[in-house]
């Protein structure tokens, strides 16, 4: 009987340490399946062991009710509040938030959401921490009365080029003004040993103005975001 118990014990253990590991980090889901694995051992192991029909029963819908659960509490902590970028009417380029810098403002939730006044220039520096996770960003144009027109997001892989593997039937035009690189982040230094600033980026334009980018003009936005950074902290103070 001891040792039934010990073998009913060990597929209990099984079972609900594999169902905690999908529920809070499913991404191990993708390393070979080994939890969903070692979650089928669990079970069966608890269905060989000599052990009341009822308590198998319960063991087995266990994950059914309970890994949901725990990636909807997931997704609700790893979930970034809703953004809106506010972006000056026929801009076109790039545009870069810089964050965590002490000398510059701080913005504020407006209703539950972080919205970015974009300047001319397309680079904004604010102290707020650069948070990553699941996104909700919507992006506007604004005109000079305060009246938005919502900019669609895009993606380059649903244009074709030479070097597509899957063509797609439904491309769309190549003229359109979207968002390209929506929800990017990333931290620039201009050298290993020099700060680093992290930073959320994106470019406004049609795929035709991102394909055709000047490399030269890019390489300088890159120079005036960080000689930005630098000036603020120098006036203000790290």
């Amino acid at each position: 009987m001891s040792k039934n118990k010990n073998f009913y014990i060990l597929g209990i253990s099984i079972t609900v340490i594999t169902v905690l590991l999908i529920g809070i980090a499913p991404g191990t889901i993708y390393f070979y399946l080994l939890p969903v694995i070692f979650l089928i051992i669990g079970l069966i192991i608890i269905w060989i062991s000599r052990t009341a029909v009822k308590k198998k029963i319960f063991w087995t819908i266990f994950p059914i009710f309970t890994i949901p659960s725990l990636l909807f509490i997931w997704r609700q902590i790893n979930t970034v509040p809703p953004e809106e970028f506010l972006i000056p009417e026929n801009f076109k380029g790039r545009v870069s938030i810089i964050y965590e810098l002490n000398c510059a403002p701080e913005i504020k939730k407006i209703d539950g959401k972080i919205i970015y006044m974009i300047p001319n220039g397309g680079i904004l520096l604010i102290s707020n921490k650069l948070k990553s996770g699941f996104i909700n960003q919507k992006y506007y144009f604004v005109n000079n009365n305060g009246n938005k027109s919502e900019i669609p997001q895009m993606d380059t892989r649903d244009f074709n080029e030479e070097w597509t593997l899957e063509k797609n039937p439904k491309e769309p035009s190549r003229k359109i003004v979207g968002v390209f690189g929506w929800g990017s982040l990333g931290n620039y230094a201009e050298s290993v040993s020099s700060q680093k600033y992290n930073y959320q980026e994106f470019f406004i334009g049609s795929y035709n103005d991102l394909k055709f980018e000047d490399f030269k003009e890019s390489l300088h936005f890159d120079s005036l975001k960080i000689q930005k950074a630098k000036d603020c902290e120098k006036k203000y103070g790290r």
